[in-house]
């Protein structure tokens, strides 16, 4: 229009579109990234028609939702909560603006809920539609822990920042193409998830890549740099069985396999496969709270949260939280991209240390994401680990720590904390034994020495260290960990009593020395005459167990002051079938023996579908007066299955104490010349039993030796 020309309005009020002519939008502003859009606005104010440009955001509303904050239960996301309970502190990333920036996700499983008010946005995306919705919960709930908005409401996502999160299902082509459609998708970097799980050993749950097109398409993806964290199963398989040698002799594929964890000290989940092979842990025992389900909070099917979430399934999202922050942080702010063997490799060495159950001698971690970020930047420094390091208890006052100096012959500086948690010596700074350093750690020793000897320890407590490389100029490498746990003492002056109240493994020194298997503590199985009632020792049908044999065994008890020794115990159990024979032998050991003595054998023979109870009273352990000893309960049979389980309670260890009468060497009330004979027999070494070495020495002078023969011959003559 020609300036000074003005239709008249339109309608009723005196509003004149017209004066706005003048107003105009850059077409396709939307796609332009940040500088861009700083850079044309800059062009357009240096017009002298242009009076002044403005950016306008371009942002939808918050969505408007009843549903509570339940961010608080994320306590997984913590660093130390308390009571040994340990998250994977995705907050330190938070903390530092690192929330999954740069980077996508895939999750390859059933389905999920696109359409759940606290994932719905553009970039939770639909990649490969689902035909069966019959677990749509479970996706919903995996993508919850990673990818929940941050929206006031509800969860929140622990890298809810990632670029994109894409949903496959496997179920329309099956699991090799929708890995292949993700691969495609992802770029070097991204993280793709595997929340599915295969057929091991009798028919019990395995990682997807136990099927051999999902192992080699694996190595395609590992091989395009894309990160694959994959369930490890919920079958209580181990791995390093021989039935998974074709497995293992595959080689390493590069994927991050992922065991279940227990909240509270990251003892493995009776339930989670396990093995060598078996690479980190997250929480796996229904303590985790996400999205989907409604157990927790229902507000309609779009509305709905649970605090019980569970199994490798919950496992494998925190552990991939933690792959996502570290590398975001790595792209953001470093610059590189870690490889799946470099994040793997990264993780485990900066972890959290696992509890009980894992395995001899395997890692299975927790990720520690504050650690893990602060060694990225202390690799930078260029000074390198310890070539290797290990922690090894010596009893239960000692920790014997041995290490390797790296290339360049660095010497080393030697951490250790109660609490896992271990900061990172400042550059520059000089440190002496006792010293803390900035973020927690104590100073052992500093030095050339390639060991050292932790000692003055509490018996049965985990002990951590952290061991540092440094140069001249006092530059220190990111630091090599590794852990140890102190043995018991053994547990003296009978009676022993264990009732399982308030029972914590940890300090009981209970042990399971060919892994937990199915035993467990709480209220199932309860023996009906039990007087202490639930919580009790139990061992289930679940998951089923062929050809096992899984002990239960007491710490090491001491009956060096006692002349004889009995127990009690109260024993249960619930049949399902009689089609196999199921047992439960109770046997004892002496500590310097090499067999275990059976007590009694109970067996599921004749029950059928029946229950059966057994009290036992002052059942004599023959032998083990006089000695330090063990007691087991050993689960054992062809088919787990065909049990309901066993319940075990009220176990009472108790004798007679040695009433010193000097020269009664044979320990039958009386001195005459068979002691004369077991004290000679003694001192020529012919280890007579029974045999009581306080009344044997006579003359209290400590040893035993002729002169307390010639005192016993006088005490019969006398």
């Amino acid at each position: 229009l020609r300036t000074g020309v003005y239709p008249p309005p339109r309608g009723n009020n005196s509003f004149n579109i017209y004066h706005y002519r003048g107003m105009a939008y850059l077409s396709g502003a939307e796609k332009m990234t940040t500088e861009e859009l700083l850079a044309a606005s800059e062009a357009l104010q240096a017009l002298s028609f242009v009076e002044y440009v403005s950016l306008e955001p371009v942002t939808p509303p918050p969505p408007s939702s009843n549903t509570p904050d339940f961010s608080h239960l994320q306590d997984y996301r913590q660093a130390a909560v308390g009571g040994n309970i340990i998250g994977i502190d995705i907050d330190y990333a938070w903390s530092i603006g690192i929330k999954g920036q740069g980077i996508s996700i895939a999750d390859i499983e059933w389905g999920f809920n696109y359409q759940h008010e606290d994932l719905l946005r553009d970039s939770f995306i639909e990649l490969l539609p689902t035909t069966n919705y019959e677990h749509d919960n479970h996706g919903t709930a995996v993508a919850g822990v990673m990818y929940a908005i941050d929206n006031g409401f509800g969860m929140t996502g622990m890298v809810n920042q990632a670029d994109a999160f894409y949903g496959i299902s496997e179920i329309p082509f099956g699991r090799v193409y929708g890995i292949a459609l993700g691969i495609e998708t992802l770029n070097e970097g991204d993280v793709f998830l595997y929340e599915m799980q295969t057929y091991g050993q009798n028919e019990n749950f395995v990682p997807a890549d136990f099927d051999l097109p999902v192992w080699d398409i694996t190595l395609a993806a590992t091989n395009a740099g894309i990160i694959v964290v994959a369930a490890a199963g919920n079958g209580n398989e181990n791995l390093d069985h021989p039935f998974y040698d074709e497995y293992n002799a595959r080689g390493d594929n590069g994927s991050i396999i992922v065991g279940a964890g227990t909240r509270v000290g990251r003892h493995k989940a009776s339930f989670s496969t396990y093995g060598s092979r078996v690479n980190l842990q997250g929480w796996g025992d229904w303590s985790v709270a996400t999205t989907g389900y409604g157990q927790l909070y229902n507000g309609g099917p779009h509305a709905t949260y649970t605090a019980e979430f569970a199994g490798t399934s919950s496992a494998t999202p925190i552990v991939a939280s933690a792959v996502v922050a570290v590398q975001s942080y790595a792209k953001n702010v470093l610059e590189t991209i870690l490889t799946p063997p470099e994040m793997r490799e990264l993780l485990i060495e900066t972890g959290t240390p696992q509890g009980n159950g894992w395995g001899a001698g395997n890692l299975t971690p927790q990720p520690n994401v504050q650690n893990a970020i602060l060694a990225l930047e202390s690799m930078h420094t260029g000074v390198l680990n310890p070539a290797s390091f290990t922690a090894t208890a010596a009893g239960a006052e000692h920790v014997d720590l041995a290490w390797e100096k790296n290339a360049d012959e660095n010497d080393v500086m030697l951490v250790w904390a109660s609490d896992h948690v271990f900061g990172v010596p400042e550059p520059g700074a000089s440190y002496v034994p006792g010293q803390t350093i900035p973020g927690g750690g104590t100073v052992l020793y500093l030095g050339g020495e390639t060991g050292f000897v932790h000692s003055g320890l509490q018996p049965h407590t985990s002990y951590y260290y952290r061991v540092f490389s440094y140069t001249d100029t006092l530059t220190y490498s990111w630091g090599r960990g590794s852990s140890a746990t102190t043995s018991c003492k053994p547990f003296e002056d009978l009676p022993f009593t264990e009732d399982f109240s308030d029972f914590v493994f940890l300090s009981s020194c209970w042990a399971f020395p060919e892994g937990q298997g199915n035993w467990g503590f709480g209220n199932s199985y309860t023996p009906p005459a039990s007087t202490s009632g639930a919580p009790n020792a139990f061992f289930g049908w679940s998951p089923t167990q062929t050809d096992y044999s899984y002990s239960l065994t007491s710490p090491l008890l001491d009956a060096t002051g006692m002349s004889s020794v009995m127990m009690d115990y109260i024993l249960f159990i619930n049949n399902f079938s009689s089609s196999t024979i199921e047992n439960m032998a109770v046997e004892f050991k002496a500590l310097d023996a090499t067999e275990w003595t059976l007590l009694e054998l109970f067996t599921t023979a004749g029950l059928g579908g029946g229950n059966a109870e057994f009290v036992r009273t002052s059942q004599v352990l023959e032998g083990m007066a006089g000695h330090q000893f063990q007691v087991r309960f050993r689960a054992h049979g062809s088919n787990s299955y065909n049990i309901n389980g066993w319940g075990l309670d009220d176990i009472h260890v108790h004798g007679e104490t040695i009433t010193t009468l000097p020269g009664d060497s044979n320990c039958d009330g009386e001195v005459d010349v068979i002691d004369v004979i077991t004290t000679i027999n003694y001192v020529l070494v012919f280890n007579p039993s029974p045999f009581c070495p306080e009344n044997a020495d006579v003359t209290g002078d400590g040893a035993i030796d002729v002169l307390d023969v010639i005192a016993t011959v006088n005490i019969i003559l006398n």
